[in-house]
């Protein structure tokens, strides 16, 4: 997390990996970032949910350009729900 970004903000994104059957949530509080899995997905707090295999995610993690996560986030491999900008804003925290 780059600490000096994140000062002061609280986003929540869930990932849903749907080979895995497994549902992640990261939230990004005052530049701290907690991770926690759940059987279900939250009902609330949620700003954005991606829905995605696990490759794909690795894929996402992987790329080295910010032209290349755009080509996947924008792709058919994931469904994103919430607004974008809040998803833009949790991935300029990280390095």
């Amino acid at each position: 997390v780059k600490a000096e970004v994140a000062v002061g903000k609280k986003i929540q994104v869930l990932f849903n990996f749907t080979d895995t059957q497994e549902l992640y949530l990261l939230t990004l509080r005052n530049s701290i970032l907690v991770v926690d899995r759940f059987d279900e997905a939250p009902k609330a707090g949620v700003d954005v949910t991606l829905t995605m295999a696990t490759i794909t995610w690795k894929k996402l993690v992987l790329s080295k350009t910010k032209l290349e996560k755009a080509q996947i986030l924008g792709g058919p491999e994931v469904a994103i729900e919430g607004n974008m900008s809040d998803l833009t804003n949790f991935m300029t925290n990280f390095e």
